[in-house]
């Protein structure tokens, strides 16, 4: 009777876990719409974005719209993949879970919520992290080349956010600063997660990669607009991502040439018996 209770409590609170990660990755997904898309063009120029329909009055706020896409775009992913494989996307939960906790402070010190579907968002990460069955994992082994590229290349991203941070006033109309600097060290956390061993930390690695080169690129074809990285910076952005990219498709490479320099292991060395 109580293998039956355990678990039924368990089917549960599965149930419950993917309920509440579906219904933000839904949320999410609807809220951000086409700046999805946006995202991933804003190396044209500017007449090219004002052709196919962007307003002009939303142009001064192309990169933090780039920064903004990325950051719940990754939330949107992360969430998702708790709706599947909770167990294997550890990793996802601490980008979630860093990501969501730092606004609630932030909000709760100023009182900035702002929208109240913020509550609601809110209480859906605090239900996914508490239901969640592997909120914890080892860190090591580490990946040291995607480690190395990760510390070496953080302070770009570094000085990124403290720049963006050191604009935010409180209090404020927005946080429009404070969004762009969060997730500056949020790609950086990503970077150093991704060359871990956590489940899932291949995910975070190329959340960790591609935002820096996407950055650059936005602040390469619009110098002027606000919270555009400077040019010197804005490469240096681009060269780490790609540095770290290519750390991990070396990883990956590794892992399977390992995998298929494993030998096959006799059943009697296991100790299992056929027949």
């Amino acid at each position: 009777m109580t293998t039956i209770d355990t678990r039924t409590h368990s089917r549960t609170r599965m149930i419950a876990l993917r309920v509440a990660a579906l219904t933000f990755a839904v949320i999410m997904a609807v809220a951000l719409n086409g700046s999805l898309v946006l995202t991933w063009i804003t190396w044209l120029p500017n007449h090219t974005l004002l052709a196919i329909g962007l307003p002009d009055e939303e142009l001064k706020y192309l990169v933090y719209d780039v920064v903004i896409g990325l950051g719940y775009g990754g939330l949107a992913l992360c969430f998702g993949l708790q709706v599947f494989r909770p167990h294997r996307n550890v990793a996802a939960l601490w980008f979630l879970g860093f990501f969501l906790g730092a606004q609630m402070v932030y909000d709760a010190i100023y009182g900035t919520v702002g929208n109240p579907l913020w509550w609601l968002m809110y209480s859906l990460t605090i239900l996914v992290v508490v239901l969640h069955p592997r909120r914890f994992a080892p860190l090591k082994p580490f990946h040291t080349p995607s480690l190395a590229a990760a510390a070496i290349g953080a302070g770009p991203m570094l000085w990124y956010a403290w720049t963006e941070l050191d604009k935010q006033t409180i209090p404020a109309e927005d946080n429009f600063y404070f969004g762009t600097a969060l997730y500056a060290v949020i790609v950086v956390g990503s970077c150093l997660i991704g060359a871990s061993s956590l489940p899932g930390s291949r995910v975070l690695a190329w959340i960790g990669g591609i935002s820096p080169v996407l950055l650059g690129v936005t602040s390469l074809a619009h110098p002027g607009l606000r919270s555009a990285m400077p040019t010197v910076w804005s490469w240096l952005a681009i060269g780490w991502g790609l540095v770290y990219i290519a750390a991990i498709i070396g990883r990956v490479t590794e892992r399977r040439r390992s995998l298929s320099r494993t030998p096959d292991v006799p059943l009697v060395a296991t100790g299992v018996q056929s027949g």
